[in-house]
């Protein structure tokens, strides 16, 4: 006799993790043809590359399309995850019968159970041959003797007719069964919050029927996202790297709770944690049953989140990942593009660095004895460069800072026979990384993790000056005295500093009566 029934109990969900399949591809145009999908699939669309795909997708669902046109159409499998469910039925040599069918989900795998779990422990096969009448055939409810003369009814299994004067059939009838009602375990989906008990009796006057099983998902608080690290200062001629961003919280641990008849109480207290705090983890949920705490502690997390099985609502997702801030501006004193720090784009809406500071820029002469007298060699001038300065780069809800301006100092011409050079170049002062700002779009649902934090960009390169110094001709004692040069390399931009991350989204038990 079979001892244990077994079901598996499929679960899709749309999880834009999945990597894109081909559903359909051809050269040859076609027309309203009905594409079959191997698995379910949701997301339709055609890669329309340099406009040689033509499909238009007239009508789809999530196991067939109908198009139109030539290319390849593309489609998101669904998440597809298997829970297995059993049922004793009866003792003795172990023989187990599952039952594997991509129809049976968490709404309806006590249903199946039911309905596997009395055919098998009460169905009996009996074999007899009758005269066929009145449209007997397989299914059809019939009244007979057993080979012992008892009166029997049973359901006809299996049929073969024999042709001859009369119509005869040998058969195989199941008797001592009749087929369970069919339908879902759930009608009804509720989510509690906070902390309190669950009444029986409320539940059942909101479905209006007596409970005689009931599930309860229980789910912990999100975890906070990590904050998002600080830009890098800037260094000599190199800009500094920007802050990576925090990640984003763990969604809560999902642990599931079966009841059944008089295993299920007049009340049920329960306590749903509260959200992890930037960077800390969220607290578990709690459901005590006559005595017995189960808590979300002993479940697991799912990375394509929870769905409500009625509703489709999901909650507990991971939270997204921060917003990397932007590089510093570097300046090698030759490429002028890379001054300015990175932007940073999110969702339509950009953060850029500052304006660069610009060169101050002089030409150099350097006396020299012409017979008795002092003059500038015009013919072989020295370009002095007082560099600008970089900017630091941007970050989430940040722009940097404008740069300073090069400049030079000391250069004057008193008249002919008297000459001062240039003494200094100095370098602008670069800026500071922007300071990013925590994320402001992104609230998290029941259970979700917490948006990490952002980065803050990295500081403006420290920059170098060019060719300072000079010469000074006194009339005096008719002689030229060199001066000391002066190339300063400014001062480099620090790092910004990252944003905290947010906090995670509240626990919460969802209850399926």
């Amino acid at each position: 006799m079979v001892t244990e029934v077994k079901v598996i109990a499929n679960t899709y969900r749309q999880y834009n993790g999945e990597d894109p399949v081909v559903l359909w591809e051809s050269t040859n145009v076609v027309s309203s043809v009905r594409v079959l999908f191997d698995e379910p699939c949701w997301g339709l669309y055609s890669s329309q590359v340099g406009g040689s795909d033509t499909i238009t997708i007239e009508e789809s669902g999530v196991n067939y399309a109908v198009i139109s046109g030539t290319g390849t159409l593309y489609g998101i499998p669904f998440l597809h995850t298997q829970e297995e469910f059993s049922r004793t039925i009866g003792s003795g040599v172990e023989n187990v019968k599952t039952g594997d069918c991509g129809m049976v989900g968490l709404l309806n795998y006590g249903n199946v159970l039911d309905r596997m779990a009395n055919y098998y422990a009460n169905a009996r096969e009996v074999s007899a041959s009758f005269v066929v009448k009145n449209g007997a055939s397989t299914g059809s409810l019939v009244s007979f003797n057993d080979p012992l003369g008892r009166a029997k009814t049973g359901i006809i299994g299996a049929l073969d007719f024999v042709m001859s004067g009369i119509v005869k059939g040998d058969s195989k009838i199941t008797t001592n069964w009749t087929p369970t009602d069919v339908g879902n375990n759930f009608s009804l989906s509720q989510i509690l919050t906070g902390s309190g008990t669950w009444s029986k009796a409320a539940a059942e006057a909101a479905v209006g029927h007596t409970i005689d099983l009931v599930r309860f998902d229980i789910v912990s608080g999100g975890d906070g996202g990590a904050a998002g690290e600080n830009g890098e200062a800037g260094t000599s001629g190199s800009g500094g790297a920007g802050g990576a961003g925090g990640a984003g919280g763990q969604s809560g641990k999902i642990f599931t709770v079966t009841l059944e008849g008089d295993q299920i109480p007049a009340t049920i207290t329960f306590a749903c944690g509260d959200g992890g705090a930037p960077g800390a983890a969220g607290q578990a949920s709690t459901l005590t049953v006559s005595g017995t705490t189960y808590s979300s502690e002993a479940g697991v997390r799912s990375a394509a989140g929870y769905m409500d099985l009625l509703t489709g609502e999901i909650r507990a997702v991971p939270g997204p990942d921060g917003i990397a801030g932007g590089a510093g501006g570097s300046f090698d004193g030759n490429s002028l593009e890379e001054l300015q720090g990175e932007s940073v784009t999110y969702k339509g809406r950009t953060w850029t660095g500052g304006t660069p500071g610009t060169f101050a820029r002089e030409l150099r002469y350097n006396p020299y004895k012409n017979g008795n007298s002092w003059a500038l060699d015009t013919t072989n001038p020295i370009r002095v460069v007082g560099a600008p300065s970089s900017t630091g780069g941007a970050a989430f809800g940040a722009n940097s800072a404008n740069g300073g301006n090069g400049s030079l100092s000391g250069f004057y011409t008193y008249n002919s026979s008297l000459y001062i050079g240039i003494q200094a170049a100095n370098s602008g002062v670069s800026s500071a990384g922007a300071n990013a700002q925590p994320v402001d779009d992104y609230a998290p649902s029941y259970g979700s993790g917490g948006a990490g934090g952002n980065g803050g960009g990295g500081g403006g390169s420290r920059n170098r000056s060019q060719n300072a110094g000079g010469y000074r001709y006194l009339t005096i004692d008719d002689e030229m005295v060199s001066l000391t040069p002066y190339n300063d390399p400014g001062t480099a931009g620090a790092g910004g500093t990252g944003s905290e991350g947010t906090a995670g989204g509240a626990g919460f038990i969802t209850v399926y009566v």
